[in-house]
């Protein structure tokens, strides 16, 4: 009787030695992760995995280190082997769909944000990742819709307004697109990229003056922003402005936008 009780004894020992060896490795894993030290994070995840080949989390973090390194094709395996071990982890859904969208793997992508949101209905992210993919797929009105729905969902989450606002851009609807960016100049009066992006509007729209506004605006509040430079100087050239428009696209090459080096061998020689 006591040696069989010794024997419990040490097989409990032994298992929480093992327990304790598993969460220690993801612990560390973890740990790596936060420092950036992806490679090491992996290693360390691998090792759990070793002793566990039933530890989601292990897989799961690992499927982020990978991802991390831009190795989207792995991330999709361990984001893989998540979702089988835990069918109802959502967010393995939404990591893999992310994945899948690095490799342009858009309806194995949107699949998965469509997943991940029928597993958790209020989730901002899934409809935010979701509506980039319908977005890159050209299907701006299924965009919107889930921009909008991202927004209702998380009132804090802005950048849905501003991709909405480009949704609508891509789909002709100027005035909606403008609406849209006019209500983040309001909420974010010193942040330049919201004006860029009216102003590129509003060039669609032929508005040229008020574009190039737009665009001084944007550059008074972010003298690095290449694009307001470069779209600027387009803006003055439609206007015909040529030494403007010149200054501009120099300064934008400066800045590293490629296509203002052709304008300048066009234009402005």
């Amino acid at each position: 009787m006591k040696s069989s009780r010794i024997a419990i004894l040490i097989l409990l020992f032994v298992t929480t030695c093992y327990a304790q060896v598993k969460t220690d490795y993801v612990k560390l894993g973890n740990e790596a992760f936060d420092r950036k030290s992806f490679k090491m994070a992996i290693d360390l995840y691998s090792k759990a995995i070793k002793l566990n080949s039933f530890n989601d989390d292990a897989y799961y973090f690992r499927a982020s280190a990978k991802f991390n390194l831009n190795d989207y094709s792995g991330a999709i395996r361990d984001y893989s082997k998540v979702i089988e071990l835990k069918p109802k982890n959502f967010l393995a859904y939404d990591g893999r769909g992310i994945a899948y969208t690095k490799l342009g793997k858009y309806k194995e992508a949107l699949n998965d944000f469509s997943k991940c949101i029928n597993l958790v209905y209020d989730y901002a992210d899934g409809y935010n990742n979701r509506a980039f993919v319908k977005a890159a797929m050209k299907d701006y009105k299924g965009a919107i819709i889930d921009y909008d729905k991202a927004f209702q969902i998380d009132s804090t989450n802005f950048n849905s307004v501003y991709n909405k606002g480009i949704a609508k851009e891509n789909m002709g609807d100027y005035k909606g697109a403008i609406a849209d960016f006019n209500s983040l100049i309001k909420r974010f009066p010193k942040n330049g990229e919201n004006y860029l992006a009216r102003g590129i509007t509003k060039s669609k729209m032929k508005d040229y003056k008020n574009a190039i506004n737009d665009f001084s605006k944007a550059i008074q509040l972010n003298n690095k922003l290449a694009d307001a430079f470069y779209y600027r100087g387009l803006a003055n050239l439609e206007l015909k402005n040529k030494s403007a428009s010149c200054k501009d696209f120099h300064k934008a090459m400066s800045l590293g936008n490629s296509k203002a080096e052709t304008l300048l061998q066009k234009y402005c020689r």
